[in-house]
């Protein structure tokens, strides 16, 4: 009877013991679950996913979360690199890219990087005043695109002429009509400075950014006559001078506007410009009055009336002096 009871005992010592190694053991497996777990920050494709492992190496924690890489993609740190707590692991995989160069469109396979570093893979170079746009990580079903303004600002230099102008003074000592440069004009010349903007190639802005006079422009002097002109027991005198296109006309077998016959003298005139009944002395035809209109004569024009088809086509087509005449007595 007391043999059994030590077998018992014993017994029961062994399963104690037992049970105390397996919660030993259990206490070591938990407390090294605990101790290797790590959080792991993983960015996939530019996509970053925040995570807790208890791989040892990058290649385990691709493998732990399922995560395949090809050939030609690229990992950061490499696969073989150890994995601590906070780690970055960093997997990019080759996507088409559309590089939009100016007008010129490329395609290309790459892992997503900066912009930068895949202007640089390329070759592709930015001047100072380009633009670039970017969208590498677009909505599902569009492609990743670099949008490359080819922008340029340009200084260019223009001249332009300042046109002189003319002074006129008055000289009893001419003839009636007549004029005398005294001294003739001379333009001036006024540069500009403008800012040209081009993008791709075309031209968006020009705008004059500065400009300066270098040279003077001289105006003309001019003497003009104030003697009078006598004409059939009447004085006139010059009150206004115009420059206008003179053609000549002849015998239409038909009155004038005003309803006399046309003689040397008579001029067709558009009367918005000068009234009928106008006196009128024109330069290389002489004493005149507006008493005639045609459906040609408009605006800056005169039509000076001749005896004979054959002296008309000899006046042809010319700019005249039109001094427009008030009778003072």
């Amino acid at each position: 009877m007391g043999l059994d009871n030590r077998k018992i005992i014993n017994l029961l010592s062994n399963k104690m013991l037992l049970i105390g190694m397996i919660t030993a053991a259990a206490v070591l497996l938990v407390g090294w679950f605990v101790f290797s777990a790590k959080n792991v920050t993983l960015i996939v494709d530019g996509k970053p996913l925040s995570i807790v492992v208890h791989s040892s190496t990058v290649e385990e924690v691709l493998g732990e979360t399922g995560i395949k890489v090809g050939p030609e993609d690229e990992v950061r740190p490499s696969e073989t690199s150890k994995v601590y707590d906070n780690s970055v692991i960093v997997v990019a995989r080759k996507q088409k890219v559309e590089i939009y160069d100016g007008t010129e469109k490329k395609e290309t396979f790459m892992t997503m990087r900066s912009v930068p570093a895949i202007l640089s893979a390329l070759g592709i170079t930015l001047g100072k005043d380009d633009e670039v746009e970017a969208n590498l990580n677009p909505k599902a079903g569009e492609i990743p695109s670099i949008h490359i303004t080819r922008r340029s600002v340009i200084l260019i230099k223009e001249t332009e002429e300042i046109a002189f102008s003319v002074k006129r003074e008055p000289d009893d000592s001419l003839l009636p009509f007549k004029n005398k440069i005294i001294r003739k004009g001379e333009n001036g010349l006024m540069e500009r400075t403008i800012r040209v903007v081009v993008e791709n190639g075309k031209e968006i802005e020009r705008k004059v950014v500065a400009s300066k006079t270098v040279r003077q422009p001289v105006s003309q002097l001019v003497k003009y006559s104030t003697a009078t002109l006598s004409r059939g027991g009447s004085t006139y005198r010059p009150v206004k001078e115009l420059t206008m296109l003179a053609t000549a006309y002849t015998h239409t077998g038909n009155r004038t506007a005003t309803g006399t016959w046309p003689v040397y003298g008579t001029v067709a005139v558009d009367p918005r410009m000068i009234p009928l009944g106008t006196p009128l002395y024109i330069e290389g035809y002489g004493f005149a009055v507006a008493s005639d209109t045609g459906g040609a004569i408009k605006g800056n024009r005169v039509d000076v009336f001749l005896e004979s088809r054959k002296s008309a086509l000899k006046w042809g087509k010319k700019a005249v002096k039109v001094q427009i005449l008030r009778k003072i007595n």
